[in-house]
């Protein structure tokens, strides 16, 4: 695992022409977890009458060009020399695609129409991104098609691409009819994977239904990236989507007012996968097709990269942050008890890298801006429990014993005591002399499972203060134990 931040590369971008939106992203550092610099799309409906006349409309194309020759002109105006045009399900199954592609050339791209598989595979290749280790089923729901593919080990296997898009869901028959005809079309498609598993749901429609089950749920999360839902939990939600108006749902408010149309049929369409392949549990990935065409740009050794600690590295190099410093402040509270659940190793990383950061902003602003960071950035690779952790770290270290209760809905207790440990410990190592090399190389924290020790060495013991036996005793009696600074007990704190 790296942790040396890599030389700034120039802006890269994606025009991505599909059925409903045609869309360009500009993205930053770094290359294995690409920062969003700039992200804007046009409805223009370049599908919406493939079903009846087989072509794109002219006014929809119309309207794609003239947003396309603005696209064209912004990436001059940010000297964007590396673009990757796509054209998806719209373009490639319409009469008049090549003549629209023409016309697409001429304004300076180099568009590739991307067949249903190569569509599909990409659309994994941005899960397999987001979530390294992916197992199960991604399924990415565009406006003229939906692409199923398996992935196994974050590899994508066999998929297959199906004609309902979120364009095409609307034109089939209302109510029980529309689900029957929905199952019919997933049913006859020669796509058999072994039941079970994880279901991972792309596409914008989709990360709407997220947020309104998110909402449903009373969860404090904005973004859906990375929301896990049980498979009967969220079919239940979804029939309750399904069955009602639309915009009287609770939480609709949080997604765009051009999804809410949609998320109905979305939610119809979920409880037909469901039942189809008998999924255990669903994933929402805010990744797809056009971070998994950068994914598949990658070479092997960047791909293997922890996208968490490489988003993080990069965020906190911007604050000035040794990211070497970080990581001998994570080893340094590495004894505290706790769970000591699977990936601890990183979290405590991220935590102190990001407490460092926070020391970098106004004393007044460093609470919110640490609670912010943790709970409403796009972090990929951070799980909502291990949000909620890391906020109670942050937290902790500026100095705030109370929790908000908004936590308690995304971790239990246990999970939540030992990251207000870890900031406990980040504040003593913080404030004997601002995580300086002198104070981790002239220190030691040691927990049995009566004391809380700390030994300070070669030096060190000069930056002892009254403020250093109050951060002890505070992780101390947090802990049940007994603080001791070199041997002498400050007090019995059990």
């Amino acid at each position: 695992m790296s942790l040396r931040r890599p030389p700034s590369a120039p802006p890269r971008a994606v025009v991505d022409i599909g059925s409903n939106t045609v869309r360009m992203v500009v993205y930053g550092n770094p290359a294995r977890a690409p920062e969003v610099l700039h992200n804007e799309k046009t409805v223009a409906r370049l599908g919406r009458d493939l079903s009846t006349t087989g072509l794109i409309p002219d006014e929809a194309a119309e309207s794609a060009l003239v947003h396309l020759r603005r696209y064209a002109r912004l990436a001059e105006e940010l000297r964007i020399v590396d673009i990757e045009t796509v054209a998806t399900a719209a373009v490639r199954d319409a009469e008049n695609g090549d003549a629209f592609l023409a016309k697409v050339r001429e304004l300076g791209f180099t568009p590739r129409l991307l067949s249903g598989k190569e569509e599909a595979r990409a659309s994994a290749a941005g899960v397999a991104g987001a979530f390294p280790d992916a197992n199960g089923i991604v399924a990415d729901l565009g406006g003229g098609s939906l692409e199923l593919v398996e992935i196994e080990a974050g590899v994508p296997e066999g998929g297959t691409t199906l004609p309902l898009g979120t364009l095409r869901l609307g034109q089939l028959p209302d109510g029980a009819d529309r689900h029957r005809a929905i199952a019919e079309i997933v049913g006859d498609a020669s796509f058999a994977p072994q039941p079970g598993g994880t279901l991972y749901l792309v596409g914008g429609t989709l990360r709407a239904l997220g947020q309104l089950m998110m909402a449903d749920q009373g969860k404090p999360l904005e973004d859906p990236h990375g929301f896990t839902i049980p498979a009967e939990s969220a079919r239940e939600i979804a029939g309750r989507i399904a069955s009602r108006e639309s915009g009287d749902f609770p939480g609709i408010d949080t997604i765009s007012s051009s999804r809410v149309p949609l998320v109905g049929d979305a939610a119809t369409l979920l409880d037909v996968l469901i039942e189809a392949y008998r999924h255990e549990r669903l994933v929402f990935s805010a990744w797809g097709l056009r971070e998994g065409l950068l994914m598949q740009r990658l070479s092997p050794h960047k791909a293997k990269q922890d996208p968490l600690i490489s988003g993080v590295t990069d965020f906190v190099a911007r604050y000035g942050v040794d990211a070497q410093t970080g990581a001998m402040i994570a080893g340094w509270i590495s004894q505290l008890p706790g769970p000591r659940r699977e990936g601890n190793e990183r979290l405590r990383l991220v935590a102190a890298l990001l407490a460092l950061a926070t020391q970098r902003i106004e004393p007044n602003l460093r609470r919110r801006h640490a609670f912010d960071w943790v709970m409403h950035k796009r972090w990929i690779g951070l799980a909502p429990l291990e949000r909620a952790k890391i906020a109670a770290a942050l937290l902790a270290q500026t100095g705030r014993s109370k929790m908000p209760k908004e936590l308690d809905t995304l971790a239990d207790a246990d999970e939540l005591a030992e990251g207000v440990a870890w900031g406990l410990a980040i504040r003593l190592l913080r404030r004997l002399a601002s995580a300086s090399l002198t104070s981790l190389a002239g220190t030691t924290l040691e927990v049995t499972d009566d004391e809380v020790s700390l030994t300070l060495v070669n030096g060190a013991s000069a930056l002892c203060s009254p403020g250093t036996e109050e951060d002890l005793s505070a992780l101390a009696a947090h802990l049940d134990r007994t603080p001791v600074i070199n041997g002498r007990a400050i007090g019995d704190h059990r």
